[in-house]
């Protein structure tokens, strides 16, 4: 009997609001992941008492987010957190309500690159003025799906709940190619930052490849950065990464069905078709640039992106190039699937 068939169906963004949040909490530590939607909602589940998961999902939500992956655990239990969301609804965004030592962060920063998510870093507690480098802090993190913004809320809690609220809202409102900072990028439910960062230090903190968060007269606090931890490359900016995840993540789960096809020339069509029906709906709405298709995308899937021995091993490779700083400039995505040997190769 054939095995069955994973059902076609076109291609559709996924999410990139969606925030995962893993902190300790006062009443519950299930280490289950929890989806909620608003604080009151959060209330309901966890309990209104003050936590490091609960003050940075009240965060989450007053800076404008709308949905949020909760995972409550027991004080230096993170880890175990982190690892019950390897498994858990897709999410774009995530951050910890509590202090993270080296370890946990490269577990957070790596479980982003592999769930298809940024990792919001929390800035060291320790840290008044920006510091002199932050190679310590970055050692062993998956840097390209990591950003740090700087400094912490005056008061403390999870400033990276604030701003990935607000990232959240951006996402909705202006879209995600956008870069989430900027006047507009405002911190609503943080009332003052730690530091006050003026142009000079300003300049010294993104040159590490930090985030500035800036309180402006007549505004408040707002996003004022918007780099990734690589901080060079093609994954140097927040909005370019992201639309790549979000690319990543798309056609992740919309090529899914590949898995029971022959590897050949009419598998490679039918994925070609899919991938550019879906890029080209991403220039009509704006999130890819150009004139035309030509100038804001490319899709191949041919004999030019696979070995004989991948075509022959099932190895189904795509190659993706997509414009989002200037036309006909393309940053490059290369994906791999699993799909069924060629029939003359399993003889």
């Amino acid at each position: 009997m054939s095995p069955e068939r994973s059902v076609r169906e076109p291609i559709v963004g996924g999410p990139t609001a969606i925030t995962a949040i893993v902190g300790t909490s006062a009443r519950r530590s299930a280490r289950q992941p929890r989806a909620v939607h608003s604080s009151a909602e959060f209330d309901a589940q966890f309990g209104p008492e003050p936590s490091p998961l609960g003050d940075a999902a009240r965060q989450f939500f007053a800076a404008g987010g709308t949905h949020a992956i909760a995972v409550a655990t027991k004080p230096g239990d993170v880890a175990a957190g982190l690892t019950a969301l390897e498994t858990a609804e897709p999410f774009g965004l995530l951050c910890l309500a509590d202090p993270a030592d080296s370890a946990i962060r490269q577990q957070a920063s790596t479980l982003a690159r592999e769930r298809h998510a940024l990792f919001i870093a929390e800035p060291d507690a320790a840290w008044n003025r920006a510091p002199v480098s932050l190679e310590d802090f970055n050692a062993g993190m998956a840097l390209e799906n990591s950003a740090l913004y700087f400094p912490r809320a005056a008061g403390g809690g999870a400033v990276s709940a604030a701003v990935a609220g607000t990232i959240a809202r951006l996402d909705t409102a202006r879209g995600i190619a956008k870069a989430p900072a900027g006047r507009h990028a405002r911190l609503h439910g943080v009332d003052a930052l730690a530091a006050r960062i003026d142009d000079r230090e300003g300049e010294r903190v993104n040159a590490l490849g930090m985030n500035v968060l800036r309180d402006l007269t007549g505004v408040g606090p707002v996003i004022w950065g918007a780099r990734t931890l690589a901080n060079d490359g093609d994954w140097k900016y927040v909005s370019i990464r992201r639309l790549a995840i979000y690319l990543e993540q798309s056609l992740d789960r919309g090529l899914q069905w590949v898995v029971f096809e022959p590897n050949d020339e009419p598998l490679w069509t039918l994925v070609r078709s899919d991938v550019e029906t879906f890029l080209f709906a991403r220039w009509q709405e704006g999130t890819l640039l150009g004139s035309g298709p030509d100038e804001a995308f490319f899709v191949k899937c041919d004999r030019t992106t696979m070995t004989q021995a991948d075509i022959d091993g099932g190895r189904l490779v795509v190659t993706v190039g997509f414009a989002s700083l200037k036309p006909a400039e393309f940053v490059i995505l290369r994906m791999a699937f699993a799909a069924v040997p060629p029939a003359r190769s399993r003889r």
